[in-house]
């Protein structure tokens, strides 16, 4: 038995993120979990050449940033540092 390659930890990553998406209630944590699942998924898929999971994932990401900054308002208190106001 081999041990995980990281293209397979990127892999695995991308899935479980995807996973964390069906978990989500709120839209902003679910669009979160979107780029970072494209991100792992650009990663894997064009490392092992699975290119029509590329091709997906980098049509994918421009659309889950667009509609994660259109959640302004909702932001804010994401993206606040603790202590500051």
């Amino acid at each position: 038995m081999r041990a995980m390659e990281t293209t397979d930890l990127a892999g695995w990553l991308a899935a479980a993120l995807t996973f964390g998406t069906f978990a989500c209630r709120d839209v902003v944590r679910l669009r979160v979990f979107a780029v970072l699942a494209n991100l792992a998924f650009i990663a894997y898929a064009g490392s092992v050449g699975l290119w029509p999971v590329l091709v997906l994932h980098l049509a994918l990401l421009p659309l889950n940033l667009r509609r994660l900054l259109e959640q302004g308002p909702l932001l804010q208190p994401a993206l606040r540092v603790p202590g500051r106001r």
